[in-house]
């Protein structure tokens, strides 16, 4: 028993020799209460500390980078923004949590096992109308609150996709992002198609648009345009094969033009695994209401641009349904395309 736990002993108890009153020392107050925060108190993971439990926060460029980055992807897992901002794991971790529970981003609830998904506060809402680079404040709160599962999913499985872009273009001159404009009202478009004799509307609602600039190219070969569709497997190939029919008659109509002013472009389908992307692929090299346009629709499974660090985008990681060249590079001919190779680096081919 220790001794802040031990009955206090009456003076009568004590021998003469031994009391301290007796010696003139006076009796032993009982220890203070601490009243202030211990050294350390770890902090609730989805509900923010009280304001007198919080670590001070003094807002640094690098910490209106990472809102920043939230506000343009929507939605960020740690693991996201690690690669987004390869610095250390630590300091990264920290920068989040300070942030979250300032108020600056916001934190989704969800599975405990999984990594954390982070969105945009309303502080973070207020600095970055202070610095233009958001045009109001809006409900943040309420926004991520009516978030489901599903969506969340689905959000990451874009948000992979387009940090891989930006990873690969990040480490080349030969290749620009000219825009990358994620899946909003003012993307979407429909078409008006023929089935049995009687008119269908098909919408067209990408799960993002983006093109790509290549410098060293002539004018009229230097540029490139792309939709992205991200499938999580939720959609029967009946359905997947009607979207495909909405981008090819949307293009022979020339929706495109007048919607993007853009000649031409390819729909870039991503897979969660390798069997569903050979599922899509067999489906739609044989769906007869493409009318021989199967060659704008290229097909990949995520891991094989997240597998491994060597990974790339860029790579010939690309399908083309009922193609006989084997799998091909997003990139034109004339940008070297890179390889992954045995010792783990990315190397590029001629």
């Amino acid at each position: 028993m220790s001794t802040e736990t031990l009955p206090e002993t009456s003076p009568d108890t004590v021998s003469v020799h031994r009391s301290r009153e007796h010696q003139g020392l006076g009796r032993i107050s009982s220890p203070r209460q601490e009243l202030g925060p211990p050294p350390y108190r770890r902090l609730p993971k989805f509900t923010r500390a009280k304001a007198s439990w919080r670590p001070p926060l003094v807002l640094q460029e690098r910490d209106l980078a990472f809102i920043k980055a939230v506000a343009e992807y929507r939605l960020l897992t740690t693991p996201q923004y690690l690669l987004l901002f390869p610095e250390s794991k630590d300091a990264v971790y920290r920068r989040l949590q300070l942030l979250f529970h300032h108020d600056y981003l916001d934190r989704m609830r969800g599975d405990p096992t999984k990594p954390m998904v982070y969105g945009l506060a309303g502080r973070g809402a207020e600095a970055l109308v202070e610095q233009g680079w958001l045009d109001d404040i809006g409900d943040c709160q309420k926004e991520n609150r009516g978030l489901g599962e599903r969506y969340i999913a689905h959000q990451a499985m874009i948000t992979n996709f387009r940090i891989a872009l930006t990873v690969a273009i990040r480490e080349r001159r030969d290749v620009q992002l000219l825009f990358f404009k994620p899946e909003t009202l003012a993307l979407r478009d429909r078409v008006t198609v023929g089935v049995d004799g009687r008119s269908e509307t098909i919408p067209i609602n990408p799960d993002g648009y983006f093109g790509l600039q290549f410098p060293e190219l002539p004018e009229g070969r230097n540029r490139a345009f792309f939709f992205l569709e991200a499938d999580r497997s939720t959609m029967t190939r009946e359905r997947f094969l009607q979207k495909l029919r909405g981008y090819w008659e949307w293009f022979q109509q020339g929706g495109h033009t007048r919607k993007h002013d853009i000649r031409a472009f390819r729909v870039l389908t991503v897979t969660k695994s390798e069997e569903r992307m050979i599922s899509l692929l067999q489906a739609t090299a044989c769906a007869k209401e493409l009318g021989g346009g199967q060659g704008i629709f290229w097909f990949t499974s995520e891991n094989r641009f997240t597998a491994t660090p060597a990974s790339s985008i860029f790579s010939a990681i690309w399908e083309i349904p009922a193609g006989a060249g084997g799998a091909q590079s997003i990139l034109p001919s004339g940008v070297a395309a890179p390889c992954a190779t045995t010792d783990g680096f990315s190397r590029e081919t001629p």
